[in-house]
């Protein structure tokens, strides 16, 4: 049976794979997580797990994984989900309006989950520090002065729509990858919802630099560490991962148009109950 043009892959709860000891967390910037689970998840054809199957989408996930969640998820969890915006070339405001749709939907249809503590985006082509570029990256700006006026103007925008998720009570917070001082300054004055914190990786550097501290600080705005990759799964790796779970479709290439990493945290213990990824493509 050949896929359909729209796929969405699910790893399932990638940390039985974390307790094995199988990875080790580091601060090197890598998609090695996200590529062994889905190399290692034996994907399927799972249509099955949707509440209301939607035509022209099929859903590959792990043959056994049951995706449950706590049952007082809303009172004793907290779910903190990074969407990586992965859409190159023209930015179209109305496809990543798509995007931020799809990944509630998808979060609510498979996992049960309608409500995120914190939502973390990552748009394309960001890196805090050049040397930490992943390999999975086609392009990157080495500076906020190459980054042109549309694309900026496209962080606004986006976030703009991920405001009116605040706003209907789907997200407590907002928080932005690899922004420094520059991006941070573009944003903040242009939106109502101000970022609460900014992941960035560090790369090489011995610690953050002293203006991004200081920034932050007076803008009460948290810092974190991080070791994703912007781009965190390329059209290769994709369509290898789906030709793998569709061998008889047509060698076609798909094109990954985002990344959802969700994570739901104990708030008593801060034990990481759940973590898993969406990866949503469209065959070309």
């Amino acid at each position: 049976m050949g896929c359909s043009k729209h796929v969405i892959l699910c790893t399932g709860d990638v940390t039985k794979e974390l307790r094995s000891g199988i990875w080790n967390a580091t601060y090197k910037k890598s998609n090695l997580e996200l590529v062994k689970s889905l190399a290692s998840a034996r994907l399927t054809a799972r249509n099955d797990v949707l509440d209301v199957p939607v035509e022209g989408l099929t859903v590959f996930a792990p043959e056994n994984e049951a995706f449950t969640t706590p049952k007082d998820l809303s009172d004793s969890y907290e779910v903190y989900v990074k969407l990586f915006f992965l859409d190159d070339g023209k930015i179209d405001l109305n496809e990543r309006k798509k995007t931020i749709d799809e990944v509630f939907e998808a979060l609510k249809a498979v996992l049960k989950i309608d409500h995120v503590t914190t939502l973390i985006a990552s748009f394309p082509h960001i890196s805090f520090t050049h040397d930490s570029v992943c390999v999975s990256h086609d392009k990157t700006y080495a500076s906020f002065k190459e980054v042109s006026p549309e694309e900026r103007q496209s962080w606004v925008d986006t976030w703009k729509l991920l405001e009116e998720k605040v706003k209907a009570k789907k997200v407590d917070e907002l928080s932005v990858s690899e922004f420094g001082v520059q991006e941070l300054q573009y944003l903040l004055p242009r939106v109502s919802i101000r970022p609460a914190s900014t992941q960035v990786n560090v790369g090489s550097m011995v610690k953050l630099p002293r203006e991004l501290v200081e920034y932050a600080e007076a803008e009460h705005i948290k810092l974190f560490i991080h070791a994703d990759c912007s781009c965190l799964l390329n059209s290769d790796e994709i369509t290898s991962f789906v030709q793998s779970a569709c061998p008889t479709d047509e060698k076609r290439p798909v094109h990954a148009k985002w990344v959802c990493r969700y994570t739901v945290l104990s708030k008593t213990t801060s034990v990481i109950d759940q973590k898993g990824y969406f990866v949503s493509g469209e065959t070309e």
